[in-house]
């Protein structure tokens, strides 16, 4: 079987990328080492699936690179990422230092989204 693009790892950046491929018409091939995929966001946030945090900047993040994340956080937003949930009508809600999490039990819904995508 031939494929466009592999993506190795089910976690939040390969679900992501998986996706963003497949609604690009692609033949995706996701590979997950583990059981089940999605299961590091299922348990992000001490099991509240935690997706983004509205307060992030690139000064939270450590890198040799103080640079690195700078174009890749204005390409794509926290914002925009709320915005995703929302389209796929997944409810979450704002903790108190701008976490945003799933509401249980719409953890299997912000995984399931990824059908519509054809992966």
């Amino acid at each position: 079987m031939n494929y466009d693009v592999i993506v190795v790892g089910a976690g939040a950046a390969g679900l992501m990328a998986a996706a963003q491929a497949g609604k690009r018409g692609r033949k995706v091939l996701l590979i997950e080492h583990t059981d089940k995929i999605g299961e590091k966001i299922r348990i992000s946030g001490g099991g509240r699936c935690n997706f983004t945090n509205i307060n992030a900047t690139p000064k939270n993040y450590l890198s040799s690179n103080p640079h690195f994340v700078i174009s890749p956080l204005a390409t794509y937003t926290q914002h925009d990422f709320i915005d995703l949930v929302k389209n796929y009508n997944i409810r979450f809600h704002e903790k108190p230092l701008g976490n945003y999490s799933v509401m249980v039990p719409h953890y299997r819904s912000s995984v399931c989204w990824l059908r519509s995508a054809k992966i």
